[in-house]
Formats: C-alpha cells, sequence, structure tokens
C-alpha cells in the first residue's frame, strides 16, 4: 500500500492517458469506462481531501461553488431522463456533460492535493512532462490517423493540437537547461502547426512570445546574451518550420486564406445563430437560468464552441455570471501571487491561453491534463507560499 501510495500521482496520470488513448491502446467497452470510473473516484477523493484538510485560496474556493451548480445541471437529466429543455431522446448523451466537466475541471484538486504533499515537485515535474509530451505525440497520430482513414485524406485538421499548447508556459516550470526548454518549444509548436487549427495556432503563437519574454525577465546580465542568441534561433527555427510546412501543405494554405478573407469557418454564422436564440427565443425563467446540460446540442444541434455562449444557453444569465467569476477569481489569483516568480509567469500564461480559448472554441470543460497540472501545481506552490510568509511575520513576535 505505502508503494501503491507513493506512485498515486503517476498512477492517476497513467489512468488518464490510458483513457484517452483508448483507440490505439484498443481497450473499450467496460474497461475504458471502468479507467475513467477509477479516475473520477480519484479526483472526488482528492476534492474531499484538499476541502478538509489544506488551506485554500479563492479560486479553489469558487470552483467548489462552481462546481456544485454544475453538478446539478449534470445531475437532473441523468435521475429524471430530461433536461430543462424538455425530454431529451439522446438517453447515454445526458452523462456527457458530467463526463466532460468532470474529467476537465476536478484533476485540478488532484494535482493540487499531490503539490502540496510533495508527489509533485520540482525534480519530477521534468519527468512527468516527457511523460505528457510523448502522451500528446500519441494522442495527435491516433486522432489523425482516425481522421485520416474516415475521411480517406491525407492532411487533416486534428484538435490534439490544442494538447500541446499548455505544454510551452509549463517549461517555465522546468529545473533543465534552457536548450532543452528550447527544443520543447520547436516540438510543441510544431505539432501545433500540424494540427492546423487556427485557435492552437494562436494560442501557441502567444505562448511562444510570453516564453521569450519571460525567460528574458527572469535572465541575469550575464546569461541576457546568450538567452537572446537561442530566442533568435528558436524563432528562426520556428519561422523557416512554419514556411516549410506551409508550402508544402494545402490544407494550411486554405485555412490561411480562410483566414484572410475573414473565413471563421462557419462561427460567425453560429455565434449570431446562438446569441439571437439566447436574447430572442428564451422565456424568462430560461434567460436566467438556462436551459439545461447539453442545451447547446440538444437545442441548436452542436456546441457553442464559445464558452460565453454555451453557458448562456445552458445555465443563462447565471452561468454567464459564473464565467466571469472563474476569470475575475482567477486573474485576482495572479494578481496576488507570492509564490516563485517562475509559477506565477506559468500561471500568468495559462490564464491568458484559456482565455483566449474561450473565446473562440471550448475551455473549461475540455482542459488537458498538462493545464490541469500547471493550474493546480502553481495554485499550491502559491499557498505553500502564503504559509512561509505567514510563519516568518509571525517570528520574533512575543506570544500574548
Amino acid at each position: 500500500m505505502n508503494l501503491l501510495t507513493k506512485n498515486a500521482c503517476y498512477i492517476y496520470i497513467g489512468l488518464w492517458m490510458m483513457y484517452y488513448l483508448q483507440q490505439m491502446l484498443m481497450i473499450s467497452g467496460i474497461i475504458a469506462q471502468s479507467v475513467f470510473v477509477v479516475s473520477i473516484i480519484i479526483s472526488f477523493y482528492a476534492f474531499f481531501q484538499v476541502n478538509r484538510y489544506y488551506k485554500t485560496g479563492p479560486f479553489i474556493k469558487y470552483l467548489n461553488i462552481m462546481l456544485l451548480i454544475l453538478s446539478i445541471y449534470g445531475i437532473i437529466p441523468i435521475i429524471g431522463g430530461w433536461s430543462l429543455t424538455g425530454t431529451s431522446p439522446m438517453g447515454w448523451f445526458n452523462l456527457v456533460y458530467l463526463q466532460r466537466i468532470y474529467g476537465s475541471l476536478l484533476p485540478i484538486y488532484v494535482f493540487y492535493y499531490y503539490s502540496l504533499t510533495r508527489r509533485i515537485n520540482s525534480d519530477n515535474l521534468k519527468y512527468i512532462y516527457i511523460v505528457f509530451i510523448v502522451f500528446s505525440i500519441l494522442a495527435f497520430y491516433q486522432r489523425y490517423y482516425f481522421l485520416s482513414d474516415l475521411l480517406d485524406e491525407k492532411e487533416v485538421i486534428n484538435n490534439i493540437g490544442f494538447y500541446f499548447v499548455p505544454l510551452i508556459p509549463m517549461l517555465l516550470l522546468l529545473k533543465v537547461k534552457d536548450y532543452w526548454k528550447y527544443l520543447f518549444v520547436l516540438i510543441n509548436f510544431a505539432f501545433i502547426l500540424m494540427s492546423v487549427k487556427r485557435g492552437a495556432i494562436l494560442g501557441g503563437g502567444v505562448m511562444i512570445i510570453l516564453f521569450i519574454i519571460y525567460q528574458f525577465k527572469t535572465s541575469s546580465w550575464k546569461r541576457l546574451a546568450y538567452m537572446l542568441c537561442l530566442s533568435v534561433i528558436i524563432l528562426l527555427a520556428v519561422s523557416y518550420y512554419a514556411v516549410s510546412f506551409y508550402e508544402s501543405s494545402d490544407i494550411l494554405q486554405l485555412r490561411v486564406q480562410q483566414t484572410l478573407n475573414g473565413d471563421s469557418s462557419g462561427r460567425d454564422w453560429m455565434y449570431s445563430r446562438y446569441f439571437s436564440y439566447f436574447m430572442d427565443k428564451t422565456t424568462a425563467l430560461e434567460f436566467f437560468i438556462g436551459n439545461g446540460a447539453n442545451a447547446t446540442w440538444v437545442l441548436l444541434g452542436n456546441y457553442a464552441h464559445n464558452d460565453w455562449l454555451e453557458f448562456a444557453i445552458n445555465q443563462g444569465v447565471l452561468g454567464i455570471i459564473m464565467n466571469v467569476i472563474f476569470w475575475t477569481v482567477l486573474v485576482w489569483e495572479w494578481k496576488h501571487f507570492v509564490g516563485l516568480q517562475k509559477c506565477r509567469q506559468a500561471f500568468g500564461a495559462m490564464i491568458v491561453a484559456y482565455f483566449l480559448m474561450s473565446l473562440h472554441s471550448m475551455s473549461i470543460d475540455m482542459l488537458p491534463a498538462a493545464a490541469t497540472l500547471c493550474i493546480g501545481y502553481c495554485l499550491a506552490m502559491n499557498e505553500k507560499a502564503k504559509m512561509i510568509k505567514q510563519v516568518n511575520s509571525l517570528k520574533g513576535k512575543k506570544l500574548l
């Protein structure tokens, strides 16, 4: 049992990777479901441990409230076979809402807990990073071959490109040589570019810029020339690869042309339609509390691909307020961060990445494991720094 407890973090990460690589590993049915259930049980265990025994900041406290509200929305169609929008004929689909929410948000508690208990620390974080990057590459090709066979196309748009975005700011936390960090930046951006997902390319590009800026800010004058050389080399390498890939990729050329022509892959039409539905076709009750879990899919045939519209349709004004508070509290945590500078920088970069994603895609219910680890670890390091600061402030004071 001691060995199991000692390696609980690696087991947890491995279970999630098994679940998302089930096609490649050829597991399905009861096995895949069991892996998911065990992962969620571990997640809830960490949730209760964190809230019962450990000090938490404003974000974790608010996340508790948000999860409770979203759980109520997700449980309604499961226990009643219906949603706030009426009877849903999709049966099993009623479970998907909670699966997405729990699979995205609960791991934050797990990684927060493992970071506070030192199962995740600055020494083993670099090895966990290697595992994440290998997993992301495997998931990328799993998705690629699935879509390639399905569409009978050599070039496809691959959503797994989003998995590589949080791996760039996570590099700020690693205790490795700078040239390794820059090499990983190049690898991550290569897969982001190959995914041909414009949102991922935008997010990845912004993360690279922030990464380089932060590297300069934390460098001494003696290392400045060295960092400048590395930055120039990586920017030239990224530019060269991007141009080469663009010249050889018909689909990337098409996507660039679509972007220049203002083609948003139907998002303008979709957003207008969803906003119009929210404003004009909801009753007073639906306007304020929403149409229920998965309402975007049930009523309009697809997810909103925008967190703000997704909350508006599903949870109404209540959902929009929840989302505003979610981002406000995250920014508050960053602004009042007292932990290590590299943790503050990584945490801030994650906020920027996923806020951008919330405007053109889904972020809150689609956080990859690397993102939740980075968030959970940074929050835990901040709480540790607060406790140390509090203890130091008490030293030398006479107790009454």
